[in-house]
C-alpha cells in the first residue's frame, strides 16, 4: 500500500513537470523576435525553411518585407505543434490503470494544428518607380496564429516575412516591364493559405532617349528635304524620331531618315530632331541642320505682247506679267535675237529708232535662279515717218528747145528716204520724178517759164518748194541743145563726160571747161578729158553745133576731178 502511494506521487510529479515544460516552450515561441527581409539579396538575406512542399529559391531582385514592431516567428521550424506529450518518459508510458491515476494525469491531450490561415485579402501591387514595386495586402486569420507570409513573383519566391507584415517592396526591377505577384500566409504548424493573386503591375519608363547626333539635311528637289542622323539609345527602346521646324513637328520616322514634302522652292529650312520611346519620353532637341531647296522651274512665257509706236523714233512694248513658283525678277526684251534691255516691269520703250521702219520684238521672263521662260510671240510695230524731206537746192533751168526746158537740182535728204520729187509750175504739179532732174515739154516757144521743186517721202511727207528757177525756151533758129551732162572720174588723170543728145541729127558737140574754154569736139555723146593732174577739178559744159555753125544753148555745168574726187553735178 505504501508502495502504491509513493508510485502515484511520482507519476503526478512527472506529469506536472511536463506541463510546466510545455508552457515554457509556448512562451518562447510567442516571444521570438520578427525576422524581416530587406535590401538586395542574391541569394536572399533570409529564407524560411521548406514549408508545405515549397522549395527554397534564390531571391533576385531583393524584396523588403515590412511588418509591425513585433509578431510571431517566421515560418515554423517543424510542422508538428508542441503538445503535452511532446516529451513522454518511459515511466509515463507504463503508468497504472487510468482509474488509479491522479486527476492531473487524466487531462485531455491537445490535438495537432491542421487548419491553414485564410487567404490574404485585398492584394494590391503598384509600381513606385522605374525599378521598384510596392505590394499591400490584408492580414490573414488563423485559429492559432499567422507566423509568416510568402511573396512570389511568378514561380520565384522573392520574400518571406513575419506574420504581422502586410507590405513589401520589390526592387532592382527593369523599367517598362510587367511583374505579377502572389501572396500566401503560413501558421506555426506550416499550414499554407490559398494564394492571393496573381496581381500585376508595370514599372514606368521615365528616362528619355539620348539626343540624336550628326543631324544632316539635304534638299532632294524643289519641294523635298531629307534628314539623316545617328541613332539614339534608350534603357528600354527607341521607337521613333520627330523632326521639328520652327518648333513644330513636320516629319516622323521609326528609323534615322525622315523627309518633309510640299516645301517651297528657293527657301532655306532648318530642322532639329528628337527621339522618343514607347512611354512617350522625348529626348532633348539635336543641333540644328539646314538646307535650301533649289529653284528649277522657269517662269511662264509672257503673253499678249503688244508693240505700239509712240513717235517716229520710239516704240512702246507692254505684256501680261509672267508667273513663277518663286518670283519673276526681270524680263529680257529681244530684237533680231539680241537682248535690248532687261526691265523689271512688264513694260519697255525703245527710243532713237529710225522713222518709217518696222521693228519686231520678243520677250522672255527670268527668276532669281536664272531660269528663263520660253520667248513670247513676235510683236511688231512701224515707226511713223512724220518728218518731211529737206528743200531741194540749187535748182537750175536749161532751155533745150522752143518747147522744152531741162531742170536739175541737188538731192534732198530725209530721215527715212526721199521717194521722189514734184515739179511745180504756177504752184501746180507738172510732173513727178524719181531723180534730181526733169525734162519739161509742151512749153510755149519764146516764153519765160519758172519752176519750183519739192521732195516727198514714202509716208507722203512733202518738203517746202524750192526757190524758183526760170528760163526762156530756146529760139527756133538754134539747134536743140544736149542736156543732162554727167562728169565722172575715169582714172587718176582723166574725167569721163556723158550727155543726152540733141534732138537734131548730124550735130557736133563742143566741150568747154571753165565756162568758155573749148577743149574738144565730138559727134559722140561722150568725151574724155585726159592729161589731168590727180585731184585737178574742172567744171564742164557741152553745146550742139549744126552744119550752119549755129550753136545751141550750153548744158548745165558738171564738175569732177580725177580719181579721188566725187561727182558734183548740176
Amino acid at each position: 500500500m505504501a508502495y502504491r502511494t509513493s508510485h502515484l506521487a511520482f507519476l503526478t510529479a512527472l506529469l506536472l513537470a511536463a506541463a510546466c515544460r510545455q508552457a515554457t516552450d509556448s512562451r518562447k515561441v510567442e516571444d521570438e523576435p520578427v525576422r524581416a527581409v530587406s535590401g538586395p539579396a542574391e541569394p536572399h538575406a533570409w529564407a524560411a525553411p521548406d514549408v508545405a512542399g515549397a522549395n527554397r529559391d534564390p531571391l533576385t531582385p531583393a524584396l523588403s518585407l515590412v511588418g509591425g514592431e513585433g509578431g510571431q516567428s517566421a515560418l515554423p521550424t517543424s510542422t508538428a505543434t508542441a503538445t503535452a506529450t511532446s516529451n513522454p518518459t518511459p515511466a509515463a508510458t507504463a503508468s497504472a490503470p487510468a482509474d488509479e491515476r491522479p486527476a492531473a494525469a487524466r487531462r485531455p491531450i491537445t490535438p495537432p494544428d491542421t487548419n491553414p490561415p485564410t487567404t490574404p485579402s485585398a492584394l494590391t501591387v503598384e509600381a513606385s518607380s522605374e525599378h521598384s514595386v510596392n505590394l499591400h495586402w490584408g492580414a490573414s486569420r488563423d485559429d492559432v496564429g499567422v507566423t509568416a507570409y510568402e511573396v512570389r513573383r511568378g514561380d520565384v519566391r522573392v520574400a518571406t516575412g513575419s506574420g504581422t507584415g502586410t507590405y513589401a517592396v520589390d526592387r532592382n526591377l527593369r523599367a517598362a516591364a510587367t511583374y505579377c505577384y502572389t501572396v500566401r500566409a503560413f501558421d506555426k504548424a506550416g499550414n499554407a493559405s490559398p494564394q492571393a493573386g496573381p496581381v500585376c503591375a508595370t514599372t514606368p519608363d521615365l528616362t528619355p532617349p539620348t539626343v540624336p547626333a550628326g543631324v544632316a539635311a539635304v534638299a532632294l528637289g524643289e519641294t523635298d528635304i531629307e534628314l539623316r542622323w545617328q541613332p539614339s539609345t534608350d534603357e528600354v527602346a527607341v521607337v521613333g524620331y520627330e523632326a521639328l521646324r520652327e518648333g513644330r513637328v513636320v516629319a516622323g520616322a521609326p528609323g534615322t531618315i525622315a523627309r518633309e514634302h510640299g516645301l517651297r522652292a528657293a527657301v532655306r529650312y532648318c530642322y532639329k530632331v528628337r527621339a522618343y520611346d514607347a512611354a512617350g519620353n522625348r529626348s532633348a532637341l539635336s543641333d540644328e541642320a539646314c538646307a535650301e531647296t533649289p529653284d528649277l522651274t522657269p517662269p511662264t512665257t509672257p503673253l499678249h505682247v503688244v508693240a505700239r509706236a509712240t513717235s517716229d523714233r520710239s516704240i512702246d512694248l507692254g505684256w501680261q506679267a509672267s508667273a513663277d513658283n518663286v518670283g519673276v525678277t526681270h524680263y529680257q526684251v529681244l530684237r533680231d535675237g539680241e537682248v535690248l534691255a532687261e526691265p523689271k516691269a512688264a513694260r519697255f520703250e525703245e527710243q532713237d529708232l529710225r522713222p518709217g521702219q518696222s521693228y519686231c520684238y520678243t520677250v522672255r521672263a527670268l527668276d532669281a535662279a536664272g531660269n528663263t521662260s520660253l520667248p513670247s510671240a513676235n510683236a511688231c510695230a512701224v515707226t511713223p515717218d512724220v518728218t518731211p524731206p529737206t528743200i531741194p537746192e540749187a535748182i537750175a533751168a536749161q532751155p533745150v528747145s522752143p518747147s522744152s526746158i531741162y531742170l536739175a537740182w541737188h538731192a534732198s535728204e530725209d530721215d527715212v528716204g526721199v521717194a521722189g520729187y514734184e515739179v511745180l509750175g504756177d504752184d501746180k504739179v507738172l510732173m513727178r520724178v524719181l531723180g534730181t532732174d526733169a525734162y519739161t515739154a509742151a512749153l510755149t516757144a519764146g516764153a519765160r517759164h519758172c519752176f519750183r521743186v519739192r521732195a516727198f517721202d514714202r509716208a507722203g511727207n512733202r518738203s517746202r518748194p524750192s526757190l524758183p528757177a526760170c528760163s526762156t525756151t530756146a529760139s527756133a533758129e538754134l539747134p536743140p541743145a544736149p542736156y543732162r551732162l554727167r562728169a565722172e572720174p575715169a582714172s587718176d588723170k582723166a574725167v569721163s563726160l556723158t550727155w543726152e543728145p540733141s534732138s537734131q541729127p548730124g550735130v557736133v558737140y563742143r566741150v568747154y571747161w571753165e565756162n568758155d574754154k573749148n577743149i574738144g569736139a565730138t559727134r559722140l555723146t561722150a568725151f574724155g578729158a585726159i592729161g589731168l593732174k590727180p585731184g585737178e577739178r574742172h567744171c564742164y559744159r557741152v553745146a550742139a553745133v549744126d552744119e550752119t555753125g549755129q550753136e545751141s544753148s550750153r548744158t548745165l555745168e558738171a564738175c569732177a576731178a580725177p580719181k579721188t574726187q566725187s561727182l558734183s553735178s548740176r
